[in-house]
C-alpha cells in the first residue's frame, strides 16, 4: 500500500531539497513572494486532477500574485537566477505532492498519520541519494566523531528542529487530508506574510528598492484577495 504513495514522496523530497538550495539564494521575503506561485500550481493541478473549477476572483488574485513576483524579481532576476529557478521546482513539486495527498486522502483508507509514516519511510531513500549525491553524509560522518560544545550545541538545534519538522508536517498533511491543498495554501499565506515582514528586518534585511517594495506589496495584495475569495466559496458552497 505504500507504493501508492511513492511519488508524493518523491516530489516532497525534491522539494525539501531545491527549496533548501533557493534559500541560498534568495532572502526571505522574496522566496516568500516565489513559493505564493504554489497557489497557481494548486489551482492548475485541481482543475485536471480533481476537476475543481476556480471562481473569476480566485483567477485575479493568482494573477495579482503572479505579477507580484514578476515585479518584484525584475532588478535582481540575472543576479540570482538559480535561486529562482531553484525556487520554481520547489513550487511546482511541492503542489504536485500536497495535490497527491489531498487525493489519497479522500481515495484510499490512508489517515493522516498513516500517510505522514509513508511519506517518511518513502522519503527516506531519496533523501539518502540526495545526501550522496550533493557529498553532505560525507561531511556529516566525518563530523559526528569531533566532540564539542558547538557540535553539541549544532546537534541540539538539529534535533529541535527535526521536531519542529515532524510537528509541521504532521499539521500540513492533516489539513490537507482534512481540507484541501488549496486551503493549506491558504494557511500558507498568513504565515508567508509574516514572514516577510520578519524578513525585512532580519538576516541581513531586504534593499527596499522600487521593483521590491512594489512587487511585495503587489504579491501581497494578491494572497489577501485570494484568501478572502476562497473564504466566499466555502460560505457558497456551504449554502448550496
Amino acid at each position: 500500500s505504500g507504493r501508492k504513495l511513492m511519488l508524493p514522496a518523491l516530489c516532497y523530497a525534491i522539494n525539501t531539497t531545491f527549496a533548501i538550495s533557493a534559500l541560498t539564494d534568495l532572502n526571505i521575503p522574496m522566496y516568500t513572494v516565489m513559493k505564493r506561485l504554489g497557489l497557481l500550481m494548486n489551482l492548475i493541478l485541481s482543475v485536471i486532477l480533481l476537476s475543481k473549477i476556480p471562481s473569476v476572483m480566485v483567477c485575479f488574485s493568482i494573477a495579482l500574485i503572479i505579477t507580484g513576483c514578476v515585479v518584484a524579481g525584475m532588478h535582481d532576476l540575472s543576479s540570482h537566477i538559480f535561486g529562482y529557478v531553484n525556487a520554481l521546482i520547489s513550487v511546482v513539486s511541492q503542489s504536485i505532492y500536497l495535490t497527491l495527498v489531498e487525493r489519497a486522502g479522500a481515495r484510499t483508507e490512508f489517515s493522516t498519520s498513516s500517510i505522514l509514516y509513508l511519506n517518511t519511510v518513502n522519503c527516506l531513500p531519496f533523501q539518502i541519494l540526495i545526501a550522496i549525491i550533493t557529498g553532505e553524509i560525507y561531511q556529516a560522518t566525518t563530523n559526528v566523531l569531533l566532540f564539542n560544545v558547538l557540535l553539541l550545541i549544532i546537534q541540539a538545534v538539529f534535533f529541535f528542529a527535526a521536531g519542529l519538522g515532524c510537528l509541521l508536517n504532521y499539521s500540513l498533511f492533516l489539513c490537507t487530508t482534512v481540507n484541501s491543498a488549496l486551503t493549506t495554501s491558504i494557511v500558507g499565506v498568513i504565515k508567508g506574510l509574516v514572514t516577510t515582514i520578519i524578513g525585512f528586518f532580519t538576516f541581513g534585511g531586504v534593499p527596499a528598492t522600487t521593483f521590491t517594495v512594489a512587487g511585495v506589496s503587489i504579491n501581497m495584495i494578491g494572497a489577501i484577495l485570494y484568501t478572502y475569495a476562497k473564504y466566499k466559496d466555502k460560505l457558497t458552497s456551504n449554502k448550496v
